[in-house]
């Protein structure tokens, strides 16, 4: 394997759980990680489908300008997400419903699909 450090350019750390994070060689088991469960859940309205994922909240970042987000329900769609409402672990399914329509409604989502026909 070799020295066990990884040098600066190199594709990939070595084997042995190290990696250089800043100037500062820190072994994979000393690395914070998170304790986070992610959740789903599908919300049918007015015959569309709604698909929910929460996601961890994170701390402002001031260098790349970003405030901090607690953990929030997140609406899927094709290649993107908009928060939705927040994430309250062990909130009952019942409730998380409830808020999730009532987000969708805020928004205008709920409205009839209109085909038009040629």
């Amino acid at each position: 394997m070799g020295s066990g450090k990884w040098e600066v350019g190199a594709a990939e750390p070595p084997g042995d759980g190290v990696r250089l994070q800043g100037r500062i060689q820190v072994p994979f088991s000393e690395l914070p990680v998170s304790s986070y469960k992610v959740e789903q859940q599908r919300v049918r309205y007015r015959d569309r489908d709604f698909h929910f994922v929460s996601y961890e909240g994170h701390p402002a970042n001031e260098r790349k300008g970003e405030s901090a987000e607690p953990p929030m329900w997140y609406l899927m769609g094709p290649g993107k997400r908009w928060p939705a409402v927040p994430h309250v672990v062990g909130q009952p399914a019942e409730e998380l419903e409830v808020a999730l329509v009532g987000w969708i409604k805020e928004q205008g989502l709920g409205r009839a699909v209109v085909t038009r026909r040629p």
